[in-house]
C-alpha cells in the first residue's frame, strides 16, 4: 500500500488501472470500503462492477451488492466464472476471497451446465452466471 499512496503523491491523476490495483489491494486486505471508493475510480468495465459486488457484500451492503451484479451483467450477460478465474488472480486464496463475495453478492447460482477451466495442470469446475 506505501507505494500506491506514494504513486499518488507523484502522479494525483493516475491512469484509471491504478484504482482497480489500489481497489483489489485493500479488497484483498479487508478494507472493503476503501475498495469500493477506489473501484468507483477505476471505470466501468464488468469486472470492476463485479468486484464493487463483492466487496459490497462483505460489508453486508446486499442492496449495493445487486445494483452492481446487475451492472456488471449488464455489461457481460454471459459471464462464467471460468472467465473471472482468468483474470490475474495471483492465488488461489486472493480468488476464494473475491469468490465467496461473488457468492455473498448473488452474482451466479450454481446450475447443471459446468465448464472446465484449465489454467497450468489444474483443472477447476466453474458454472455459468445468470
Amino acid at each position: 500500500m506505501a507505494v500506491l499512496e506514494r504513486a499518488i503523491l507523484l502522479d494525483p491523476l493516475p491512469p484509471v488501472w491504478f484504482w482497480e490495483v489500489k481497489g483489489s489491494a485493500l479488497f484483498l486486505l479487508g478494507r472493503y470500503a476503501e475498495a469500493i471508493d477506489a473501484y468507483r475510480k477505476a471505470g466501468d468495465q464488468f469486472f470492476i462492477h463485479s468486484f464493487l459486488a463483492a466487496a459490497y457484500a462483505h460489508l453486508g451492503e446486499m442492496e449495493n451488492a445487486y445494483v452492481a451484479v446487475e451492472a456488471t451483467l449488464r455489461r457481460q450477460p454471459d459471464l462464467s466464472l471460468g472467465y473471472l478465474a482468468h483474470l490475474p488472480f495471483a492465488d488461489p486464496l486472493s480468488f476464494e476471497l473475491f469468490l465467496s463475495g461473488f457468492k455473498k453478492a448473488g452474482l451466479y447460482r450454481i446450475q447443471s451446465v459446468r465448464e472446465t477451466v484449465v489454467p497450468r495442470d489444474t483443472t477447476r469446475e466453474t458454472y455459468r452466471c445468470i
